[in-house]
């Protein structure tokens, strides 16, 4: 998990493949049955791009070395989360306890 300072709602972080590969449907899978069970989670905010400075994060290494395919940093907003109808809503504790419970 980790903190955004400048993107809004919650969001996911995960490898990059060609459109072709089978791997691409693969890796937005999880990232889309969140958004559709909370609006907390924001698909459209998710990105699946491999960038020089995260070559070092635990997504990418774990990733690599022991091919851990869904692994994914799930990044919290610090800016809260937008409703359906675009209202910014600041989050609260038990928004956090709603989206793990998603990953359960």
């Amino acid at each position: 998990m980790h903190g955004h300072s400048r993107k809004k709602n919650i969001f996911m972080y995960g490898p990059e493949f060609p459109i072709h590969d089978s791997r691409y449907l693969n890796m937005r899978v999880i990232p889309k049955l969140m958004s559709e069970h909370s609006e907390l989670f924001r698909f459209f905010s998710c990105k699946f791009r491999l960038q020089p400075s995260k070559e070092r994060t635990a997504r990418v290494v774990l990733w690599r070395e022991f091919n851990i395919m869904n692994c994914f940093t799930l990044e919290a907003s610090f800016q809260g989360y937008f409703n359906s109808e675009r209202i910014t809503h600041d989050f609260m504790h038990n928004h956090f306890f709603q989206v793990g419970d998603l990953l359960i």
